[in-house]
């Protein structure tokens, strides 16, 4: 999906107002977030969000140890 498109303008719209719906529930939020994000990562080749996951969960651990320390 690229940015110019008619098709991510309807994506940004929808993912804009459902966050904004649900904006108060701060973990339904992120999840949304998240699941948004994963989606627009894998539309254009679905194996590419097996490169997004290993990044977030790389970070996320990453993240745990900087903490730890």
């Amino acid at each position: 999906m690229l940015f110019p498109t008619f098709e991510f303008a309807i994506f940004f719209i929808l993912v804009f107002f459902v966050s904004w719906m649900i904006r108060k529930n701060r973990i339904a939020h992120r999840l949304f977030l998240i699941a948004a994000s994963f989606f627009f990562y894998g539309y254009w080749n679905w194996r590419f969000t097996f490169l997004l996951f290993a990044c977030c969960l790389g970070n996320y651990v990453f993240s745990m140890l900087l903490q730890a320390a």
